[in-house]
């Protein structure tokens, strides 16, 4: 489960915070005509730096300007230096004074001269995991100084004796470095100032091909230039998210995955490009979602209804770190839901569940009574006006629709929650937490005072159009002495401008980047020389006097700002900021992290190939459970004509709360394979996939079988009730999880005739640990191979009356 909810959770935050990074070399140099045209037209992942050029302070950029500063550049020096000389004392062997001594060399050229890498394949679907893709870098004037530190790395590798030490390709020589089995093939080599370094097969020969001096630039790349443009760019960064969802190919295909994508809004996403670097003024970072048809899901939220100056009427004038976002609770909330359910049906009567029990448990109707009395405007701040610095002077608000409704919600939460804190304080023997109120400037302020010695008040009040939170309950005396007059947030000049663009935001960040250095630079101070002993303690000495001093930064500081709009082409989220940080984009990172981890990646994919069944499984089940819902009874093993002839799976018979358009096609009158309903097998739910089963052998086949015959849940032809289970459904199995060679068409009336002499018959081989179990109350169990038959002869027995272990 851990897998396939990782890979759309990851994909989502690429898009999310794809590109908002800063350039790897700040200032960058021009761009070069060569690296430009290596990017493939058929990509899937691509980034790019243009290097790091010397800082012009006669330059009219701030952080050019900074960055030039005599105390800045000696800081980053003496950085550089120490680092580099605690790798190099931290050697003990021949190898590690290699490594400490030529690492720092190579790293420092690889990043400060212009460079791309990208991949134009990856396979996760076969049996071994593969990629292709490319890196390049001119190493300029410095060729000679990275030729001899890679050959002195690559020298301390164990060699492979199963593969060439060396190949030319397009007059390039190339070798190829040895890595151990299962990783895809680096080979390298020098054309010219050139380093070239290509990824598995057929990487070296792609890369060479895009060298030659005639090559088009990628029209996606021209695209995103021309979309998000940046007058000086640095870094570039490309996500072909719809490539990469297929390519990952099960862990993307599976129903759990589908619903997170389709949730989240990544289905419909077509890719995710980013420019970040130097506008005329600070640094600039612009991403560009594009999307196939209008945002779904979450995503929809990040392109809704742009704000206005009136929207930002509650935050301060005097700010200095504030967000807002329009998003309207209800319409996210059926956006979400509906988007999940064209993934899997079964979607909304999980969130249905989920609502049902949360009402069951506070009596709150989570969608009229919290989501529709709420507004769609939401905001968090901190202001000095406020209350001071941090949390005394941060709030968070939200608008509010329905101020009668939301009234009447806070009540009763007050009622719900008042005597449990009693009771719990009783039981616990300490000063009880309690919920005090007070009346200010006509509104009631409420706010908890903990029993215990805690540094927080929280507070709140609930006015007619306006729910305040805060850590302490002056931020709302504060919130509500304001007058107009005092002016907000949209009165700022930065902020002002981006409200008037054409189109609005719907989403806006403001740091008074000025205010936030004086209120950190003493804090920084102070702990300067505790962090510089601790360095020393792991061989890094970098002196506090090294620490750029006020004068030397303050100047250069201007607000920070983000925002994201909707254009007819999609989501642009932008950054501006003079501050400069060290650091890449996400969407960046992330390849090269998984190119660490390789050879983990085969051991991963058997333990997602095991969560995604056990999903499956899961999946399965709540059908099984909505099915006994309106049926007061499980299906049946198989349904049956008059005569008592075996026609269809109970799988077909809960498609209807799987796949209710494919259960409408089948002739339930007619046998699994009769003319028409054989046709249909091809057709089989991904929820029926084994996902450790691929090829043409196992197509249309499943080996999610119930057990069935004497001592099992399914008798024949006869449907099971809950009232039958009297040993109790979590000590109860009902479906299980079969050997390949069990496997049968989803649609065949054939399950796990359960040998009361061979317990385990058919559930040996799957998987060594054991084989997957899903019980009556449709939790997923591994049933380990050393558990006593007789154990699990009472697990598949629901009414025999005897306890179980397992």
């Amino acid at each position: 489960m851990i897998a396939e909810i990782f890979v759309p959770v990851a994909l989502g935050i690429v898009v999310l915070m794809g590109g908002l990074g800063i350039p790897v070399g700040t200032p960058p140099l021009p761009a070069d005509p060569v690296i430009t045209r290596v990017a493939p037209e058929e990509c899937l992942w691509y980034f790019s730096w243009y290097g790091t050029a010397k800082p012009d302070q006669k330059s009219d950029n701030q952080t050019e300007q900074l960055l030039a500063e005599e105390e800045v550049q000696q800081f980053v020096s003496q950085v550089v230096e120490s680092l580099s000389q605690a790798l190099r004392k931290g050697a003990a062997t021949e190898q590690t004074q290699i490594l400490g001594g030529e690492s720092p060399k190579l790293l420092k050229i690889l990043l400060t001269r212009p460079g791309a890498v990208y991949l134009s394949r990856v396979n996760l679907q076969g049996a071994q995991p593969e990629l292709r893709g490319g890196l390049i870098v001119n190493t300029g004037d410095q060729t000679k100084e990275a030729r001899a530190s890679l050959e002195k790395l690559l020298s301390i590798l164990p060699p492979q004796s199963d593969a060439p030490a060396e190949s030319a390709i397009g007059g390039i020589t190339f070798r190829r470095i040895p890595l151990p089995a299962g990783v895809p093939q680096v080979s390298w080599g020098f054309k010219d100032d050139y380093l070239l370094v290509g990824f598995g097969a057929g990487g070296v020969e792609e890369l060479v091909a895009r060298l030659v001096p005639d090559a088009a630039e990628a029209s996606w790349l021209k695209d995103l230039h021309a979309r998000v443009p940046v007058a000086r760019p640095g870094q570039v960064s490309y996500a072909n998210v719809a490539g990469l969802i297929k390519q990952v190919g099960p862990l993307a295909e599976s129903p759990q995955a589908q619903l997170i994508l389709r949730a989240i809004g990544l289905s419909n996403v077509r890719s995710v490009g980013s420019v970040t670097g130097m506008d005329e003024k600070a640094l600039a970072s612009k991403t560009w979602i594009a999307f196939h048809g209008d945002p779904t899901g979450l995503m929809a939220s990040i392109a809704g209804k742009p704000l206005a100056a009136a929207d930002l009427s509650g935050i301060p004038r005097d700010a200095t770190f504030a967000m807002a976002l329009r998003l309207d609770p209800v319409i996210v909330y059926q956006r979400v839901v509906e988007s999940a359910s064209r993934a899997n049906p079964l979607a909304a009567v999980l969130a249905q569940q989920v609502l049902s029990e949360i009402q069951s448990t506070t009596n709150i109707n989570v969608i009229n009574e919290i989501f529709k009395p709420l507004g769609d405007v939401w905001t968090v701040y901190n202001a000095p006006s406020a209350g001071g610095a941090l949390l005394a002077g941060s709030a968070f608000t939200v608008r509010i629709r329905d101020r009668a409704a939301a009234g009447k919600t806070h009540e009763k939460l007050l009622g719900m929650v008042r005597p449990s804190m009693m009771q719990q304080s009783r039981s616990e023997g300490k000063k009880p937490d309690e919920i005090h109120n007070f009346d200010f400037k006509g509104q009631k302020v409420y706010y908890l005072q903990f029993g215990n010695a805690t540094p927080f008040a929280p507070a709140w009040c609930l006015t007619d159009d306006t729910l305040i939170i805060a850590f302490y309950p002056q931020t709302i005396k504060s919130y509500l002495s304001r007058k107009p007059s005092d002016g907000s947030l949209a009165d700022v000049p930065a902020v002002a401008s981006l409200l008037a663009a054409e189109p609005a935001p719907n989403f806006i960040s403001y740091e008074d980047t000025t205010a936030l250095l004086d209120l950190a630079y003493p804090v920084v101070q102070l702990l300067a020389p505790l962090a510089s002993t601790e360095l020393y303690r792991m061989g890094i000495e970098i002196e506090t006097t090294a620490l750029p001093s006020m004068s030397a930064l303050r100047p250069h500081l201007t607000p920070s700002h983000s925002v994201w709009r909707r254009t007819s082409e999609g989501v642009v989220m932008e950054r501006r900021q003079s501050l400069p940080m060290i650091g890449v984009s996400l969407d960046s990172v992330a390849p090269i992290g998984a190119a660490l981890l390789w050879p983990a990646i085969g051991a991963a994919r058997g333990s997602a190939q095991l969560a995604q069944s056990s999903n499956n499984m899961k999946q399965i089940a709540l059908a099984f459970h909505t099915f006994h819902d309106a049926n007061s009874s499980f299906p049946a093993a198989y349904t049956a004509d008059k005569d008592g002839k075996r026609l269809l799976s109970w799988r077909v018979t809960l498609l209807q709360y799987i796949d209710k358009k494919l259960y409408d096609e089948f002739h339930q009158d007619e046998p699994w394979d009769s003319e028409h309903n054989k046709k249909l097998i091809e057709r089989m739910p991904t929820v029926f996939k084994n996902p450790s089963l691929d090829g043409e052998a196992y197509a249309g086949k499943t080996t999610y079988l119930v057990p069935t015959g004497a001592g099992t849940m399914f008798v024949g032809a006869k449907a099971p009730g809950l009232q039958e289970i009297t040993d109790g459904t979590s000590n109860t199995i009902m479906l299980v999880e079969a050997d390949a060679e069990r496997a049968v068409p989803w649609t065949k009336p054939d399950d796990l005739e359960i040998d009361p002499k061979q317990l385990f018959a058919g559930l040996e081989k799957l998987r060594p640990e054991g084989f997957l179990a899903c019980l009556a109350d449709g939790s997923v169990r591994t049933i380990r191979r050393s558990l006593d038959a007789e154990m699990l002869r009472r697990l598949f027995d629901p009414k025999d009356g005897m306890p179980t272990s397992f």
